[in-house]
């Protein structure tokens, strides 16, 4: 018992002697990014023998706490055609994402950039158009015409 006594009282001492007359307690803590888009719908049925002009297809949300900002990119599997399925048949098409038109099958290519935005916060609503020219039934092969579009939020 004694012994522990003794190395109670040298611990008890040695803390001590390094103590000041202030002291600093630093916190910390973090906030992962996130980032976020979805969309209110995940097909949509056309009917591809009427003019369809700035149809709504679906409204995008993209959500973003990035201190760099974020980009969102858009690109069509079938570089802006609906494509008949089992076959070779195209059918082109134009979209609107939010203010952006993409107007061309050569911007629908490739991944284009349809909105980036600066750092902070965001929660943000965009609606996706389409258009295109309706042809007669007898003018085209019979069948489903598809095309897959793909969307993408990343920071900057």
């Amino acid at each position: 018992m004694k012994k522990f006594l003794t190395v109670l009282a040298l611990t008890t001492l040695t803390s001590t002697a390094f103590a000041g007359t202030s002291a600093t307690l630093v916190l910390s803590g973090s906030v992962p990014k996130k980032l976020d888009i979805s969309l209110d719908t995940s097909a949509v049925t056309l009917d591809l023998t009427v003019n369809k002009n700035n149809f709504k297809i679906a409204t995008v949300t993209e959500k973003s706490n990035s201190n760099t900002g974020y980009k969102v990119t858009i690109a069509s599997a079938n570089n802006g055609n609906l494509k008949r399925v089992g076959g070779t048949q195209t059918f082109p098409y134009s979209l609107k994402y939010g203010s952006t038109n993409l107007t061309s099958q050569n911007t629908l290519a490739g991944d284009t950039v349809v909105g980036s935005t600066s750092p902070g916060l965001h929660n943000v609503q965009k609606d996706i158009f389409i258009s295109y020219s309706g042809l007669a039934a007898e003018s085209m092969v019979e069948g489903s015409y598809e095309d897959t579009i793909n969307l993408t939020i990343a920071a900057n």
